[in-house]
Formats: C-alpha cells, sequence, structure tokens
C-alpha cells in the first residue's frame, strides 16, 4: 500500500468499489442485494428464513412434473383399460 494515501482516499476507494459491486433481486422477497450477500438466488434475509434457492426449486419443479406424469399414465392406462377391458 502507497504511503501518500490517505484515510480519506481508502474510504472512497471502498465506496467506489461496493458502487460498482452487482446486484441482484431476491427470487423470494424481489430485494435488490449485493450479489456478494447472495447464495443460489436467495438473499441474507431469506437464508436466514431457510427458504430455498434456485437449485433446489428446479429440482423440486422436476420431481411434481415427474409425479404429475406419471399420474397422467397411470389415469390414461386405467381408462384404457376399462374402455377396451
Amino acid at each position: 500500500m502507497s504511503q501518500d494515501r490517505t484515510a480519506g482516499d481508502l474510504i472512497f476507494e471502498t465506496i467506489t468499489a461496493m458502487g460498482q459491486e452487482e446486484q441482484e433481486h431476491c427470487i423470494h422477497c424481489n430485494e435488490k442485494w449485493y450479489s456478494i450477500h447472495y447464495r443460489d438466488g436467495v438473499c441474507h434475509s431469506c437464508q436466514q428464513k431457510n427458504l430455498p434457492g434456485r437449485t433446489e426449486l428446479a429440482r423440486r419443479s422436476r420431481h411434481i412434473r415427474i409425479m404429475y406424469g406419471l399420474g397422467i399414465a397411470a389415469l390414461l392406462f386405467l381408462i384404457g383399460r376399462a374402455i377396451f377391458g
């Protein structure tokens, strides 16, 4: 670190760097947060509430679609058996 930098210079550089930090919206509360505080699309406040992130939601969605598809297939099978014996 250079000796000619003052505390004011360091504060200004820190504030400037924070302003350049990328921000995102939380997938649950839609609050805008700095990306450094995000984990899988969830802000710190929602992480404290144990709300799931993008990966977990995608996994749950995939399981729901599979179960829905199996239910439809079973229903069609039963209707086919009832009609055609």
